[in-house]
């Protein structure tokens, strides 16, 4: 037996067979005989529902109290329900199925059913959306922090996640961070133009990310509830973005961000630009004969720790004040207003003298020499009424923090 590629096979045999050939084989002798190894794949059951997106809006009270609006977007053919597991310490105080209230269940291991009913059309199932609000609670917000937020976790995979979280307006956050970065939703492939009639939750939070269909229907919203309250997430405050795809069945996202009250910002800024001064104070030993060599690294490393933390927090405006503290406090470590007094001193003791004997040629006050003097002046005064013009909003917000 030899093996025969497929450009040599006869070509009424390749036109004639039902399936692609991918094998061929030549005998040579009489009685040729093929021996076949069959083996049995495991069964696995086909998912009957896909989630094709999850949209969750969470607002963050200075309390500690969590609402979520939980909207999930899914095709289903058989699935009965849609079981969900809840953070600890967290309710459902509102179910909707397309707009339509309900009332989820239990199962005996404590996760909440969520009642599903089948997708209609036949080629291209149509999604339809489940709405929840979550209530939960986490420690108040103080003067700073790293709290965490966890949204349900469902028990089928999640094609998109895309979450918003408002936050308390009067504190400075840093973006949402989690087991896994952000993924940014690069563009769109279409080959053709699908026939696609299909409801959305929301139909006012498109943006360039959303995989909303071209012709999406508009449903009743996450405001409605079976009982008479009507919920509304209040969508005011700091808002901050997290957007994922391709998350596993029961697998809870979660999330973490820093913040610190807004107020706190100055101190810190005036502390950093402190430490940075008392960094250059320690590097101007360098002129000194003999300094220790641990002094001015350590002047080195202050400086620029301190200084990337204030031009974080004050901007490029900080390293004006940075050189200034900096200077003051060469001033009192060398005494150079003592020194800069008594050059004072000496240069008005001979003022008149160097009055009597200055240069009276007129040719030398025209022209070029006249016009750069001009021109010195004024960029002089220019750049102490800028310098003046910034100090003052700085010095206001150090007299008034709160407003």
């Amino acid at each position: 037996m030899s093996v025969v590629t497929i450009q040599q096979l006869p070509s009424d045999m390749v036109k004639s067979a039902v399936s692609p050939i991918l094998k061929a084989y030549r005998y040579h002798g009489d009685n040729p005989r093929v021996r076949l190894a069959a083996t049995r794949l495991p069964e696995i059951e086909p998912k009957s529902a896909s989630i094709d997106r999850i949209r969750a809006f969470t607002k963050v009270t200075t309390e500690g109290n969590i609402i979520t609006d939980f909207r999930i977007t899914l095709r289903n053919r058989l699935l009965p329900h849609l079981s969900l597991s809840l953070p600890a310490g967290a309710k459902i105080s509102s179910a909707l199925l397309d707009g339509t209230p309900f009332t989820p269940s239990k199962n005996k291991n404590g996760q909440i059913l969520l009642a599903l009913k089948r997708s209609t059309g036949r080629q291209r199932p149509r999604p339809f959306t489940i709405s929840i609000i979550v209530e939960s609670r986490m420690p108040a917000l103080g003067w700073w922090g790293f709290p965490s937020l966890v949204l349900p976790s469902v028990d089928l995979p999640v094609s998109t996640l895309a979450w918003t979280v408002y936050l308390p307006a009067r504190n400075r956050y840093g973006s949402l961070s989690a087991d896994l970065d952000e993924q940014v939703f690069a563009g769109r492939a279409i080959w053709h133009r699908p026939v696609v009639h299909t409801t959305w939750a929301e139909n006012n939070e498109v943006t360039t990310q959303d995989f909303l269909p071209t012709q999406a229907v508009t449903t009743a919203s996450a405001d409605a509830s079976s009982m008479p309250v009507r919920f509304k997430i209040p969508k005011v405050g700091k808002r901050i973005e997290y957007q994922r795809y391709w998350i596993e069945a029961k697998t809870p996202v979660k999330v973490s961000f820093s913040f610190v009250r807004a107020w706190l910002r100055y101190p810190a800024w005036l502390l950093l630009v402190v430490v940075a001064a008392f960094g250059l104070l320690l590097v101007s030993l360098a002129f000194k004969p003999l300094p220790p060599k641990a002094t001015i690294w350590t002047g080195v490393i202050l400086t620029f720790s301190a200084t990337w933390g204030a031009l974080a927090i004050g901007g490029a405006l900080s390293l004006f004040f940075i050189v200034l503290a900096g200077l003051t406090l060469a001033t009192i470590k060398y005494r150079w207003l003592s020194v800069l007094s008594d050059t004072a001193k000496r240069w008005r003791g001979n003022l008149k003298q160097r009055f009597h004997e200055r240069d009276h040629d007129p040719e030398k006050w025209r022209g070029w020499p006249l016009f750069k003097a001009i021109v010195i002046s004024v960029g002089m005064c220019f750049v102490g009424l800028s310098l003046l013009g910034s100090l003052a909003p700085l010095l206001y917000l150090l007299m008034f923090p709160m407003n």
